[in-house]
């Protein structure tokens, strides 16, 4: 796995992506007003960011804050990624963006400046997780920097919302517009309402919990010992297989080590495995549901619904 690779992967279970519903709405997005009355005005995670105007050439960082852009009417300049990432990881989103795929805006997966500036954009979109503080400095130099709201991957929808008062465009309506199509999805699994689920990777010695917000999107609810924030590293070790007792389990397998989980007579008795649902998650399954875009969405629940129903019926 090449360097780019390398952090790409890594940062798939950085943190939570969850779906907001409408009493989040109302406080999600950092806020949005005007500023001098010519722009519009978020709270990012490094302060605030005002955009003057309609911005017109967008470079997105990560590739769900380029497909949250297109869902809101904007098509970003360019986007940092390769057209390799995207038939590998994002397969959804193939031909969706008709700006530059230009992997070398994040090298390593940290923001490049100068790279970034060659774009001339009079918007940049980010996250933490790829423009540290320092970095962030050199980029508002440049043009207004949305470096995200301040955890390590944050909610789509807290977002798309954000996106949404910065473009002059109407996020909210995009974040409802999805809930709704989990709202079919969640008729269809009246006997998971309510079930508690887990999400992790199988690491050698360990579980490690990766954002699991996207399973709620099917009326589930996150086990006790599930870390939606990933602040921490919270797993759970292999000595301790039994605390992955959730009615729901997915789990996904960067390392290869799926044969040596099923052969674990202990894992055979976890309540997910001897109902069916249990879910192995691949590596396109793992980039829409750790950090997904409005497309995300219909991309995980006609790949994971099937393997549900007989799971979810009453």
């Amino acid at each position: 796995m090449n360097t780019r690779a390398g952090a790409v992967g890594r940062r798939l279970l950085a943190g939570c992506a969850g779906l907001a519903l409408a009493a989040t709405l109302a406080a999600c997005g950092g806020g949005g007003d005007e500023a001098d009355g010519s722009g519009v005005t978020v709270k990012g995670a490094y302060g605030k960011v005002t955009v003057e105007g309609e911005p017109k050439r967008v470079v997105a960082l990560t590739v769900q804050a380029a497909e949250i852009l297109v869902e809101l009417g904007i098509q970003p300049k360019a986007v940092a990624t390769s057209q390799k990432e995207i038939d590998q990881m994002y397969p959804w989103l193939d031909g969706v963006f008709t700006g530059k795929l230009d992997p070398e805006l994040t090298p390593s997966g940290a923001a490049d400046p100068e790279a970034i500036g060659a774009h001339e954009p009079d918007l940049i979109v980010g996250a933490t997780w790829n423009i540290a503080e320092h970095v962030y400095k050199q980029l508002t130099d440049v043009a207004p920097t949305f470096p995200g709201l301040g955890a390590g991957n944050d909610d789509w929808d807290k977002v798309t919302v954000a996106l949404g008062e910065l473009t002059g465009n109407d996020g909210k309506k995009l974040v409802s517009n999805v809930d709704g199509t989990c709202e079919k999805a969640r008729k269809k699994l009246p006997g998971l309402d309510g079930k508690k689920y887990q999400y992790v990777a199988s690491e050698k010695g360990q579980f490690r919990f990766g954002n699991g917000s996207w399973m709620e999107c099917f009326g589930l609810k996150a086990a006790d010992n599930q870390d939606n924030d990933q602040n921490t590293d919270a797993a759970v070790s292999e000595e301790q297989i039994e605390q992955l007792d959730a009615d729901v389990l997915a789990i996904w397998d960067p390392d290869g080590l799926k044969k040596d989980v099923e052969d674990d007579p202990r894992f055979k008795d976890l309540p997910a495995n001897t109902t069916g649902a249990l879910l192995w998650v691949d590596l396109p399954l793992a980039s829409a549901t750790n950090s997904p875009g409005p497309l995300s969405f219909d991309y995980f629940i006609e790949r994971l619904l099937p393997e549900l129903e007989s799971a979810g019926k009453d």
